[in-house]
């Protein structure tokens, strides 16, 4: 299907679902501040505090964030509701009852803003569905290590491209629940993110860690979650700085601050901050949390300390009317119950399968292509399709299963029928050490016309030992895990073509193979669709056109590894590895076409429009196939009185060409653009020379000089 015409039909899909009968119109925030006031004068103090707590029976269900939604309190009494909070970056985690879309690092390599706004309305409908009302799984954690065993969740490295893509999700999933946005601030690391001190300067905080954050509240996130980790000296749940300072009162949060599961407690039992668990409560609602989980723990001493003064009657009922206005503008007074009837209907119904498919066919990214192997023909008679992710369907961290998951075995056969002889063999697991299966895999590859070679990670809870990342479950080693090298360079060996694909949740290193392969496509975790996607790609129904949203070092040892970082007066490198670091830069996505970029001019508009630049840039589809490109703006500060980096993103746009075609691309930068913190942590855009630098990744030449005035 043309791009442009799904887009049509999913956003008229999107509509008929919003305006079924019942819906009750959105409260404005003046009118849900006047009720909510109201109702905590009519409250008791233990009402107060309880409202105030996540409510997860501890003895009867499995672990809190397991596949149903975990309620919090509410006031019957007064028929205030409860909130039902669900977890799930890639679809409500209702295990076999809601679609799986493509993991968020994956949402993150297709750039598309507007597709991810639709998963967002899907995923928040869906769960509303199923009686969750506030979705926990809008991660803009900045990705700076790819270690990081939930890198998956989040979707990449640059915090303008984090805030575009994380606000898109937050406008679609708020037409139906409320938004989470987590983990606030500075988390990106699992093995010691309880006791990690993030230490950087203000200015750091506020223009790299920070602002990705605002961008999801400015779109109108519900509730922002506070992280495990300390940020300079200070755990996140007892920081007034990070969300009383900044984040209520500096940019004007209007929602809940929900602390991360058993974060207040651990103020006590952890981190001996405070002497106990009353303390504990203290310190978190003084510092801005106004609602623990996921049950009272420590809350539950909260009417003590009120009572003795030690919390101020003001800081409770700020947080009260925070959980009360939330409701009331989704609706939850007059709407507060699962629809089953409805989630049958909707849940993993044609339109969402076809929108996770789509949102992994813009996702997957071409990284090597030698002698365009890619796209197969449909004449290939003896496929071998190889490797432990080729037949089991990995959909990645905090993801429900889906409803019927198509692995790329699976969609191989949809694609080619009977047409072709395709045969399986696993040759050996993701972590496992036996290369017994190895010699079988040898022998289909060797009687093949083709191997499609499907390895990577499996990603989940660190209480599976059979998962190589996730939470809890940091990578060590960015290399493939297991004996999965061994089995890359034994196919390869045989002479048959390789397509070796990957599905993880970051990076892998491919130093020992990537030569040896033809063909190499990075899927992430593609969601229940994404064996129809890549099959899809593999034989050139669809282009790829998925860019890298994290730069791909050549060693585990050079991480950090990012673009936009400073000059540096020596050399950029190591002894033992010279010249280019990066295997593939940030943006970096091949195609089944080709594409030429120019600028064309840069202009200023006047003081009275607000010094906005506008970037006129051509692009030219210069291949024989259609296809898709993403343009990528970058921007460079000349000439700063303080240190900037080399060069950061600041505007992208995917388009679709047919060979032969060209279009003008038109980009308008405001000021926040040029603008950076001075001494006093003030923005100021400092008159001169700029260079913009338009491409199709954070590598490009193609610049433009231009005066801001």
């Amino acid at each position: 299907m043309d791009r442009r015409n799904f887009m049509t039909i999913a956003a008229g899909t999107a509509a008929s679902l919003l305006s079924r009968p019942g819906r009750t119109a959105p409260l404005s925030f003046a009118d849900a501040d006047t009720r909510a006031r109201e109702l905590v004068a009519a409250m008791t103090l233990e009402e107060k505090t309880l409202l105030m707590c996540g409510d997860a029976n501890r003895m009867d269900r499995p672990r809190p964030g397991h596949m149903y939604p975990n309620p919090s309190h509410g006031c019957p009494r007064l028929g205030i509701p409860p909130i039902h909070f669900m977890d799930g970056p890639a679809g409500v985690r209702f295990e076999r009852q809601a679609t799986c879309f493509p993991a968020a690092i994956g949402r993150g390599a297709s750039f598309d803003t507007a597709v991810e706004e639709q998963v967002g309305e899907a995923i928040g409908y869906e769960g509303r569905c199923l009686g969750a009302t506030l979705f926990g799984g809008v991660v803009v954690n900045l990705l700076r290590h790819p270690r990081w065993g939930r890198a998956q969740e989040t979707y990449g490295e640059d915090s303008y491209h984090l805030g575009e893509m994380g606000a898109a999700v937050v406008r679609g999933v708020q037409k139906n629940m409320m938004a989470t946005a987590k983990h606030y601030a500075g988390n990106s690391i699992e093995d010691t993110r309880g006791k990690v001190d993030v230490r950087m300067s203000e200015r750091t905080l506020r223009e790299i860690y920070l602002p990705h954050f605002k961008a999801c509240v400015d779109a109108g996130a519900a509730a922002v979650m506070s992280a495990y980790n300390q940020v300079n000296g200070t755990y996140c749940s007892h920081n007034r700085h990070l969300l009383t300072e900044i984040l209520k009162e500096e940019w004007g949060f209007t929602g809940l601050v929900m602390s991360d599961y058993w974060a207040v407690q651990h103020l006590w039992d952890h981190h001996h901050t405070a002497a106990g668990l009353a303390e504990a409560a203290a310190q978190a609602v003084a510092a801005g949390v106004d609602t623990e989980t996921p049950w009272p723990i420590a809350f539950e001493h909260l009417g003590r300390e009120l009572a003795a003064g030690r919390i101020a009657r003001d800081d409770v009922d700020d947080a009260v009317r925070r959980i009360l206005r939330v409701k009331m503008q989704l609706g939850l007074f007059e709407n507060p119950y699962a629809d089953p009837d409805e989630a049958e209907r909707i849940n993993d119904c044609a339109q969402h399968r076809e929108l996770a498919r789509e949102a992994c066919r813009a996702s997957v990214v071409l990284l090597r292509n030698e002698r365009s192997l890619l796209p197969l023909s449909r004449t290939i008679r003896r496929i071998a399709v190889i490797g432990p992710n080729a037949a089991t369907v990995r959909t990645g961290g905090y993801s429900g299963s889906g409803v019927h998951a198509v692995s790329v075995l699976e969609g191989i056969g949809n694609i080619v029928g009977r047409d072709a002889d395709v045969r399986f063999a696993e040759g050996c697991t993701v972590k496992g050490t036996s290369r017994a299966g190895i010699a079988h895999a040898v022998r289909t590859a060797m009687n093949s016309d083709v191997a499609v070679v499907a390895v990577g990670n499996h990603s989940d809870l660190w209480i599976n030992r059979d998962a190589s990342e996730g939470e809890g479950n940091d990578r060590s080693s960015l290399e493939l895990p297991g004996v999965q090298e061994e089995l890359i360079q034994a196919v390869a060996a045989t002479g048959t073509p390789v397509v070796v694909v990957l599905i993880s949740g970051g990076p892998v290193i491919m130093e020992r193979w990537l030569s040896k392969v033809h063909a190499v496509l990075h899927a992430w975790y593609p969601g229940e669709e994404g064996g129809n996607a890549i099959a899809e790609i593999l034989f050139g129904l669809r282009s790829p056109s998925g860019k890298l949203p994290i730069t791909f070092p050549k060693r585990t040892a050079q991480c950090p590894l990012y673009y936009a970082h400073k000059p540096t007066g020596r050399a950029d490198d190591y002894i033992d590895l010279r010249g280019t670091q990066e295997r593939f830069p940030f943006g970096f996505g091949l195609g089944y076409t080709t594409f030429e970029h120019r600028i064309l001019d840069v202009t200023q508009r006047t003081a009275r429009d607000d010094g906005r630049v506008r970037i006129r840039a051509e692009v030219r589809n210069t291949g024989r196939r259609a296809g898709e490109e993403v343009v990528q703006v970058y921007l460079r500060d000349t000439v700063s009185r303080l240190v900037r980096p080399v060069r950061e993103l600041c505007a992208f746009k995917r388009v679709r060409l047919d060979p032969g075609d060209r279009r003008i691309i038109r980009f308008e930068l405001d000021r926040q653009a040029f603008a950076y913190l001075d001494e006093e942590l003030q923005p100021v855009v400092e008159p001169g020379d700029f260079e913009v630098f338009v491409g199709a990744d954070s590598t490009t030449t193609v610049s433009a000089h231009f005066l801001v005035r």
